[in-house]
């Protein structure tokens, strides 16, 4: 269950399939950073599909947004596991350096910007997953330059670091020749 005001929050029942889709990944006893969690459906869900996962860190700048993800925690009995965190991804991330085994990042028009943060979040040494979620074009193969410039941005902070695509997928069209995708890379530092 969820509340959310549409005029100062982003939802898409839409996007129900990838969210159980993401929660049915997470382990027990992993650290989940949600970079971009808006009023905390991946979050939540996560913490209801998986009741041993370790906390669910959620980000979200928009502070009506924050306000519905506390409500929405309440309401769906995951308080202590869902931590609803109030920033800027890029601020707030540095606080989690090397200490999560996934993270999302559900906001596809701008997940290039926050990737090298992403990373930087991970336990890098144990391997770590992020669910990178970004917007494609082309009439070919859609996934081939959201994959290059992600994996340029992964070997910039460290040629050592190897990366997997566990799973890559169309999650919906948002214009012709245009889609919101996402790759699971796998990453981690080689020793």
């Amino acid at each position: 269950m969820f509340k959310v005001d549409l005029r100062h929050a982003f939802f898409s029942p839409r996007l129900a399939y990838e969210r159980m889709r993401v929660a049915k990944k997470v382990k027990a006893g992993e650290i989940v950073v949600n970079m971009f969690a808006g009023v905390g459906c991946f979050s939540i869900l996560i913490a209801k599909v998986q009741p041993k996962v370790r906390k669910v860190y959620s980000i979200d700048i928009n502070p009506v947004a924050v306000a519905y993800m506390r409500e929405n925690i309440r309401l769906n009995k995951v308080e202590g596991k869902v931590v609803p965190i109030l920033g800027d991804a890029h601020e707030v991330l540095s606080d989690f350096e090397g200490v999560s085994s996934r993270v999302l990042m559900p906001l596809p028009e701008y997940s290039h910007e926050f990737l090298a943060d992403a990373v930087r979040a991970l336990n890098l040494h144990e391997g770590g997953v992020i669910h990178y979620y970004t917007v494609a074009s082309g009439e070919k193969d859609v996934f081939k330059e959201p994959f290059e410039r992600a994996l340029r941005i992964i070997r910039g902070i460290s040629p050592e670091i190897s990366v997997e695509v566990e799973e890559k997928r169309i999650v919906r069209s948002v214009a012709p020749r245009k889609w919101h995708v996402v790759f699971d890379l796998k990453l981690r530092k080689s020793e």
